[in-house]
């Protein structure tokens, strides 16, 4: 893949690919401006300037990107590095109008690891700023090109990517195929309530989401992620706990936490204790309370506690 091109990949090569096997494609988006399933989009698709001038106002607020930067780096960063197959792209999409500060501290966190690479694109519609890197590696897997999806706030667990290769095999001859891991946790920090602990067994959560698509150019951002259940043929993992996403006052609608949605039920601490030990041992310590956005004038700093102090895993 060529470097220091317009709107292309520009960080590293990962780890060797041969060419016999599919390409693995992590795309995580981290305050991109442009359209997407974020919560303004949801109900008016219009992408005027006047419009992308206001939500880049709230996109690029200094206390909201100072919370997505501490979970990025605490939480989704450590996943990425965790996993025991080296063979795949990460993929941070985001935007040149972010602050030029965050800029450059977004380019410092990506650069130094070979799976990360950063796409900087001003192209309004997140479908077209990915569609060159997609042919790309469309043509270079001989069509066997496989995407999944992350948040910025989200972590998959340590074995992903072997576990991945290993369900790819089962789809092997379907030309849009889906895989969903169908067990997960959460950690829900909202304003004015103590942390809580989810578990959820529902598939087609957006967290670890893969798909392998015909059209060279499409990504799997094209789908809803509940509706690729009723789209494309697919394959659930029911046994592994394979990803841990974040509920707090962020770009997602709110939990309620006093009636979790079907499929969703609280864990206690313990509990949770356990799934990070067996499938995200990576976040060992971390004291997730310090994810919590912060005022503008006390922003903290990304903390970790030791093993067994309080509020840490």
């Amino acid at each position: 893949m060529r470097r220091n091109r317009p709107q292309t990949l520009q960080s590293h090569q990962p780890g060797p690919i041969r060419m016999t096997e599919p390409v693995i494609l992590g795309i995580c988006r981290f305050s991109y401006l442009g359209l997407g399933d974020w919560v303004p989009y949801r109900h008016d698709k219009s992408i005027e300037a006047d419009r992308l001038e206001r939500i880049a106002r709230s996109l690029y607020d200094e206390t909201r990107l100072a919370a997505r930067f501490r979970a990025f780096e605490a939480v989704c960063v450590p996943s990425i590095l965790a996993q025991e197959d080296p063979r795949f792209i990460f993929l941070v999409v985001s935007s040149p109008r972010m602050p030029a500060h965050w800029r450059a501290r977004l380019q410092a966190l990506c650069d130094p690891h070979d799976q990360i690479h950063l796409l900087w694109s001003d192209v309004p519609r997140l479908g077209d700023a990915l569609a060159d890197t997609l042919r790309e590696l469309h043509q270079l897997s001989a069509g066997r090109l496989w995407q999944f999806r992350l948040d910025d706030d989200d972590a998959i667990d340590a074995r992903f990517l072997p576990r991945l290769r290993r369900h790819i095999r089962r789809m092997d001859g379907l030309r849009d195929c889906a895989i969903s891991t169908a067990r997960g946790v959460n950690v829900a920090l909202y304003d004015g309530q103590p942390k809580r602990f989810l578990e959820y067994r529902r598939s087609f959560v957006a967290a670890g989401l893969a798909a392998r698509l015909s059209d060279p150019a499409r990504s799997i951002f094209a789908f809803g992620h509940f509706g690729m259940a009723e789209r494309l043929s697919h394959f659930v993992d029911h046994e592994a706990v394979g990803a841990l996403v974040l509920k707090w006052p962020s770009d997602s609608r709110a939990m309620n936490l006093d009636s979790p949605p079907a499929g969703w039920r609280a864990i206690s601490s313990r509990a949770f204790g356990d799934h990070i030990r067996s499938s995200f041992p990576f976040l060992r310590g971390l004291d997730f309370d310090t994810l919590r956005p912060a005022p503008p004038s006390r922003d903290r700093p990304l903390e970790h506690a030791p093993d067994g102090a309080s509020g840490s895993v």
